[in-house]
């Protein structure tokens, strides 16, 4: 076989296992300690007649809300208005089940891990699986075949509202309902084959009894922030911080009240943080029981720090290859919103290093699109000083001085 040939059919393979888009998914889900720790509610229906929202980011960047809804199966919207709004998308295949959550898999496929009720039994008295789908473009499905997890007997009950999030490369743990009629909490399942197979790892609720419809959010300084729906008075939809797996629920704080913005029950909480620097958490309002009303999904909003809208900055600036545009405030305590842009996609990097040329810290490790990306330095373990932000990116190089003042 000559060598030609053989390169040739390497790079026909390379470039069917590789996709052209890669989501930038990550920043969409991590929050500064100090943001979303309060929210404002809007009665307004970003989707009538629904509930179980769940978001995820395509692979041309659009976020997409998905929610259950009055027909069998889980439908999907598209914002243009940084969330406020959501048009449905139609003619897509999507999964049958709407409790579920994503993988974003290293190849730029998305994996859907959703709650299954076991075959031939309702769901109450038995236990529930956990199944998947898959995605080339985080817009149409097709189901996988196989169970990924099935909760063994310390569950004994459902297991549903699986959230995900990511510890490392394939590591993924997974937040579920896994004991709804003894405890009613919430328990933590690990993967590490991007959500193929599943193993138990909690044996208890890791929350408080009545604390469920978990979401996890990162947060810049290393830990893990679980939104959900919290039954003790004040019932709603509250936060836990903690390492990911032991949290303070001393200090569960309840962000949106039952009865807030619509007398209803506050249930299932999905959170993003969008570029222009708002947080939002979409809920899924249902009506008390006995009470009149129509379930619906509403938005709460919280204020990032103060950002400089994308599409302003671009159409001001222009892509000027690979730079590093905005840090504000700067000087800054403890946190400062970074601005970068890239040209054309490509891996990049971005890190900060003290005078000394010793690195502290790792902003940007992975492949972007071209466009303007935003990140937060979080520098409350940092000592006050001067800090280089040196980005690399398709082999070109900028840095830019930024001052930590305490």
């Amino acid at each position: 076989m000559k060598p030609s040939f053989v390169v040739s059919l390497f790079f026909l393979f390379f470039s069917y296992s590789i996709p052209q888009t890669i989501p930038n998914w990550k920043p969409y889900f991590t929050l500064a300690p100090n943001e979303g720790r309060t929210f404002a509610a809007d009665s307004t229906a970003v989707v009538l007649n629904a509930g179980v929202p769940g978001l995820n980011i395509a692979n041309d960047g659009r976020v997409i809300l998905g929610w259950s809804g009055s027909t069998p199966g889980r439908k999907a919207g598209v914002s243009t208005d940084t969330g406020r709004t959501f048009t449905q998308i139609t003619g897509i295949q999507t999964p049958m089940q709407p409790d579920g959550s994503f993988i974003y898999l290293p190849d730029g496929r998305t994996r859907y891990v959703a709650e299954e009720p076991l075959p031939g039994h309702p769901p109450q008295p038995h236990k529930s699986r956990i199944i998947s789908w898959m995605s080339s473009d985080g817009i149409d499905w097709s189901r996988e075949s196989g169970v990924r997890y099935q909760p063994g007997a310390a569950d004994d009950s459902i297991a549903s509202v699986p959230e995900v999030i990511q510890l490392r490369d394939s590591l993924w743990r997974m937040y579920y309902v896994g004991d709804w009629y003894r405890t009613n909490g919430i328990r933590t399942a690990l993967t590490t084959d991007w959500g193929w197979t599943w193993s138990p790892e909690s044996g208890a609720s890791i929350l408080r009894s009545g604390d469920v419809d978990p979401h996890p959010m990162y947060l810049t300084d290393g830990r893990v922030r679980l939104y959900h729906r919290r039954s003790t008075p004040p019932a709603g939809i509250a936060f836990t911080d903690g390492d990911g797996l032991t949290f303070d629920t001393t200090t569960t704080t309840t962000v949106v009240a039952d009865g807030a913005a619509y007398t209803d029950l506050k249930l299932d909480p999905v959170v993003i943080r969008y570029p222009n620097g708002r947080v939002a958490c979409y809920i899924g309002a249902a009506p008390y029981l006995g009470r009149s009303g129509i379930p619906k999904i509403i938005a709460a909003w919280s204020e990032g720090p103060t950002n400089v809208g994308e599409e302003k900055l671009v159409s001001e600036i222009g892509l000027r290859g690979v730079e590093v545009l905005q840090v504000f405030p700067n000087p800054f305590n403890p946190s400062a919103m970074i601005l970068v842009t890239t040209r054309a996609a490509a891996w990049t990097s971005l890190e900060v290093y003290d005078l000394l040329g010793r690195k502290t810290a790792v902003l940007i490790d992975e492949f972007l699109r071209p466009g303007v990306h935003e990140r937060i330095f979080e520098a409350s373990r940092h000592a006050s000083g001067t800090y280089v932000l040196r980005m690399r990116s398709g082999g070109e190089v900028s840095q830019k001085t930024v001052l930590l003042l305490r």
